[in-house]
């Protein structure tokens, strides 16, 4: 199996490694090498796929009879074109005998007769005829012709016989899509938009597709075990051999299971790694990205989710909101998480911060002496459940601890980049930037990934970035549903074209698509994307959304009935014109591995234009070990610290109400106090 593995490294020069700081080899600088303008070369063998077509049974009558009129023809028609040429026929074509007989033609049949034993003919005896041939040194040529234009009839006649015997098709396709077996046909379809808009990635080693195809996106589909992850590395491999030879490309890629950080082929130092859980993270300057009302709000909105009661999200939103407008009021640009966290974990700054920002939240939020009312320490909770993630974020890219201000890894510092600048700047020397997921970390990751789609997605649609016909950025998002919901990210689907976004969406269940979005949009935004490859597939509702998906087909079928009649059994053949689904069930769940001559993925690929789909197969793909996986980072070993509760902040819960007789309320809300006065709350909780 492995001489049919496609390397993405291979061709490349030779790696070497260095001790870093830990188990941390880099790569040398091989991923952007300047390549000569041609196409990358072709796989030694050509994936194909072989499907039977249902026929009805063998007709032996009607391919004999093809067979000896298809070789009398085409021997007859040679014979009698090659009598014609000067220099070959030992005589003139209408040469005659004494009786006006045609001597060429004559001849020519006591040749063929004498093999039967049925010379003489027409008064001619081969054997004489046979002595003066050669006499005259006409024998050669005159068998020659006769051998070749014999022989050549009857290789025809037997093409004739195998193709009209084998029975007719028991469906003929009439209109609509229908299914073809291999790349040639895909490509013939793309011709006409390639000579328009120039040639782009290939979506498959033999289907380049045009590059105003690449901005309609693609939508990979399938099941556990598909092969849908080898398919998208496919394109992978296309887009960082482009990436080689040109600055326009850049490339975004959320990595689920560490797998693609591990074997990137980019050096080192030009990509960028964005996981607050590994030492080698760069961090994401959030105070140059977040720089205005509305980019605050987003953020926030992203940071907390929506509630059932929306009063407990949207108060917190605004609180968060609040904070962030403080920092770039006070600070400009020049704040990262560490002053995020403080400021969130500050009451006397919440509550400046309400009252100048978010004056419709103070009257419920601040209290008559200043501090917050009861409801305030309420959504100040809520907020909490949802804030930690910043204190997360202040640890792994600031290096601080949130609470007590001290670095975590002394003298360690953390790059930092900032998204506006990247995809703004013409040419960066690091072009690819991998988003990396850790299920250990869940809500952190969703919440920094969401946070940063959101912001990119803010950028991208600003007038700051112009339309373009040449950039490409492109953003891979394998096993995208793992993201959760990312509110506002059809602006990608439906604005990011004009930009230059080339987005590919890789899921496994078209129902988890419809339980994260709804059915209505994720419906929506299937149907935006230009391209499909659909894998192995088995869910209930998403083989029915396929079918209806790739249509029907009209179809032309023949009906054989017998009926009893005076003269005997009677048979009736009657055409009938009907519509089938151009996919069925059976295809989808026939996906997957292609084992014998051409292993890989077998998939179905639609160009979403009404012609055809197409049932190719993908070659495997194995990512070379360039690097490790994850390298811990120092926050997430170091030992928990604790900080004593500020009194501001106290859960509503230490506090009581003190009611008399009858049940009245006898106060207002004060603290429940032990013993000596002292609160009866611990005063030190677990920061972590």
């Amino acid at each position: 199996m492995a001489e049919y593995m496609v390397d993405l490294n291979s061709g490349s020069s030779e790696t070497s490694t260095e001790g870093n700081s830990g188990p941390n080899p880099e790569v040398q600088s091989q991923a952007f090498l300047p390549l000569p303008a041609k196409r990358p070369k072709r796989l030694k063998y050509r994936p194909s796929v072989k499907v039977p077509e249902e026929r009805e049974g063998r007709d032996w009558s009607s391919g004999l009879l093809f067979f000896v009129v298809v070789s009398a023809v085409v021997s007859g028609a040679l014979w009698f074109g090659l009598w014609h040429i000067p220099g070959l026929a030992p005589w003139p074509f209408p040469a005659t005998d004494a009786k006006g007989n045609n001597v060429s033609l004559d001849l020519s049949l006591l040749w063929i007769l004498h093999f039967f034993h049925l010379a003489p003919f027409n008064g001619y005896d081969w054997d004489s005829v046979r002595l003066w041939l050669s006499n005259q040194g006409f024998l050669w040529s005159f068998e020659g012709i006769l051998a070749l234009s014999l022989g050549s009839g009857l290789v025809v006649g037997t093409f004739a016989f195998l193709g009209v015997s084998r029975g007719r098709l028991k469906k003929v396709h009439v209109v609509g899509k229908r299914i073809f077996n291999s790349a040639a046909d895909a490509t013939r379809e793309l011709r006409g938009e390639v000579a328009k808009s120039g040639q782009g990635i290939s979506i498959h080693p033999d289907v380049p597709i045009s590059r105003d195809r690449e901005t309609r996106h693609f939508f990979v589909l399938g099941a556990i075990g598909s092969g849908k992850t080898q398919v998208i590395f496919n394109i992978l491999q296309s887009i960082l051999h482009r990436m080689r030879s040109g600055p326009e490309d850049r490339l975004i890629l959320y990595d689920n299971k560490s797998d693609i950080t591990a074997g990137l082929p980019v050096a080192d130092s030009e990509m960028i790694l964005l996981a607050p859980w590994d030492a080698r993270t760069w961090a994401w300057d959030v105070g140059k990205d977040i720089e205005n009302a509305t980019d605050a709000a987003t953020f926030a909105e992203r940071l907390i989710p929506e509630s059932k009661d929306k009063f407990w999200s949207e108060a917190p939103r605004q609180i968060v909101k609040a904070c962030i407008q403080h920092l770039q009021t006070t600070r400009g640009t020049e704040w990262s998480w560490k002053e995020l966290s403080k400021a969130l974990n500050s009451p006397e700054t919440i509550l400046g911060a309400v009252m100048l920002y978010a004056p419709n939240l103070a009257p419920v939020f601040v209290g008559a002496g200043g501090g917050p009312t009861s409801t305030g320490a309420s959504l100040l909770s809520s907020m909490n459940a949802f804030t930690g993630s910043i204190d997360d974020l202040c640890r792994a890219w600031d290096n601080t601890d949130p609470f007590t201000g001290q670095e975590i890894e002394p003298g360690r510092i953390v790059p930092r980049i900032s998204l506006r600048e990247w995809a703004l700047t013409p040419v960066v020397s690091r072009r690819t930037i991998i988003l990396q997921g850790n299920k250990r970390y869940l809500t952190l990751e969703r919440a920094y990934i969401q946070a940063i789609v959101s912001a990119f997605g803010g950028i991208m649609n600003s007038p700051e970035m112009p339309d373009s016909k040449s950039r490409r950025i492109w953003f891979l998002l394998d096993e995208f549903p793992q993201l959760g919901k990312l509110e506002h990210f059809a602006q990608y689907l439906e604005v990011g074209r004009s930009k230059g976004l080339c987005v590919l969406l890789g899921l496994q269940d078209l129902s988890q698509l419809r339980e994260i979005y709804g059915r209505e949009t994720a419906d929506v935004w299937a149907a935006i994307c230009g391209t499909y490859i659909v894998c192995r597939s088995q869910g209930v509702e998403t083989v029915r959304w396929l079918t209806q998906f790739f249509g029907e087909r009209t179809i032309r079928t023949r009906r054989v009935s017998l009926s009893n009649s005076e003269k005997g059994l009677r048979k009736t053949i009657t055409e009938v014109v009907e519509s089938e689904p151009v996919v069925t069930g059976h295809d989808l769940n026939g996906l997957g591995d292609n084992k014998g001559t051409s292993p890989g993925i077998l998939a179905l690929l639609s160009l979403n234009t009404g012609h055809g789909v197409y049932r190719l197969v993908w070659p495997y793909v194995t990512l070379p070990r360039v690097r490790e996986n994850q390298i811990p980072a120092g926050w997430t070993t170091a030992s928990p610290k604790t900080a004593p509760i500020p009194p501001e902040i106290r859960r509503e819960s230490g506090r009581t109400k003190r009611r008399g007789k009858g049940g009245e309320k006898k106060s207002e809300e004060e603290p429940s106090t032990g013993p000596n006065d002292q609160e009866s709350i611990d005063p030190f909780y677990d920061v972590r």
